[in-house]
């Protein structure tokens, strides 16, 4: 039997509005390490999205190190990373030969040869478990450019390529395995159908939404598919056996209201149903959006204030009257307590200062969300619906572009 622990996007060195959160990160850490422990845990799969951006802190490599030399330490006989779309898949590989004797296996970008994205695993009574380790798959690894190519086109390229990649390492996994020993794969995709939060803290893996991948397309007889990219924990497609673990810290403040966790799947053998179980994730910072009108905002400020717990909190102010005021009045209610208000939006007053914008005012960056200037920049320059669609695809692909760029790769 194996004990599988099936985690992803732990995005190790996200802010938020500025705001560091290495102390949550670390208390993650030393969470899921003593689940490990706990739970007898014999295979670790992270699926990808360790690390915030491609360039991330000392600090955020100084916990990601210590982590994998702690797990190591336990009774867990194998670690295994993928590459996501957030990290730099030369940084996470450049390692791999050295965390290999510790029986860490990473997979930051995809292979040329298959064998190197499989990766089998022996218990103690010499019982195998095989599992495809797919990472992220950017646009260059699974198609071939083609001048003149439509969108269209170029996305169902994209996704034909990713079903090629993933139907050729199973089909190698599958011919090397023995009979008995029970099949994962990993991956790093937007499954068809899945549901995401639906803020910045995911980027779409493609252009568009064409390039989402049908899961039904992906290879048969796999026991557990274990996937990371989207943040809310779910099933795919209804099944026990394809599932997002989700990100264990919630990334943004919508993401706070959603609870999070890690998978825990035991597998006797090939073709027996894994037992499949979520551990639910500690809160380690609580978060809390605010909204509505002025009087009920400083209220409940007021509420979180007298109950002296540390709170992080964003204010949505919803009222019609314009409130020029409300930063200082908000300012004035948290001062020195152990509440910390991240973010203030004022709709109203961004709103005015958008309409002033020509005349020299001034607009604070954290209340413009890049999609949302975008669509502005349309709306001044007057362009039509049909040319909006065509410049939203452009825009969507110059993203994908600066957001797969390997800054660490010679």
């Amino acid at each position: 039997m194996f004990r599988v622990l099936h985690t992803s996007d732990w995005h190790i060195g996200k802010t938020l509005f500025s705001k560091k959160r290495y102390a949550e990160f670390s208390q993650f850490l030393t969470w899921l390490l003593g689940i490990i422990e706990q739970e007898s845990i014999d295979i670790l799969l992270v699926s990808g999205d360790i690390f915030d951006t491609t360039t991330p802190s000392n600090k955020a490599l100084e916990l990601y190190y210590s982590f994998l030399a702690a797990v190591s330490r336990t009774s867990c006989r194998q670690i295994v990373v993928t590459g996501g779309n957030h990290d730099s898949p030369t940084s996470l590989d450049a390692p791999k030969e050295l965390l290999s004797s510790l029986r860490i296996s990473v997979v930051g970008a995809a292979r040329q040869e298959l064998c190197e994205e499989i990766i089998v695993v022996k218990n103690v009574l010499g019982q195998e478990l095989v599992v495809c380790a797919v990472p992220y798959l950017r646009e260059r690894d699974v198609r071939v450019v083609e001048a003149g190519q439509s969108l269209e086109e170029k996305a169902a390229a994209i996704k034909n390529g990713v079903r090629e990649h993933y139907q050729q390492v199973v089909a190698a996994a599958l011919a090397q395995k023995a009979v008995t020993a029970p099949l994962i794969v990993m991956g790093h995709l937007f499954a068809a159908r899945a549901v995401s939060v639906g803020d910045d803290s995911e980027r779409e893996l493609y252009v568009g939404t064409l390039a989402h991948i049908d899961i039904e397309e992906l290879p048969q007889g796999v026991d557990y598919y274990a996937f990371g990219h989207l943040h809310l924990p779910q099933k795919v497609g209804g099944s026990e056996y394809k599932r997002y673990s989700g990100a264990p810290l919630p990334l943004t403040f919508k993401e706070a209201k959603k609870s999070k966790s890690v998978i825990v799947a035991e597998f006797d053998g090939a073709g027996i149903e894994p037992r499949v179980h979520e551990l639910e994730v500690p809160v380690f910072q609580r978060l809390l959006s605010i909204t509505g009108e002025l009087e009920q905002i400083l209220g409940m400020l007021h509420g979180l204030v007298a109950s002296q717990e540390s709170v992080w909190v964003e204010v949505e102010y919803t009222g019609l009257e314009l409130c020029s005021e409300l930063k200082e009045r908000v300012e004035e209610v948290v001062q020195d307590s152990k509440v910390e208000v991240c973010r203030i939006r004022n709709p109203r007053s961004l709103e005015l200062s958008l309409q002033e914008m020509a005349q020299g005012s001034d607009i604070e960056l954290a209340e413009l969300e890049p999609d949302y200037v975008f669509e502005l920049c349309l709306q001044a320059n007057g362009v039509d619906s049909v040319q909006a669609e065509e410049f939203r695809a452009m825009y969507k692909g110059i993203l994908l572009e600066i957001n797969e760029a390997d800054v660490n790769a010679i």
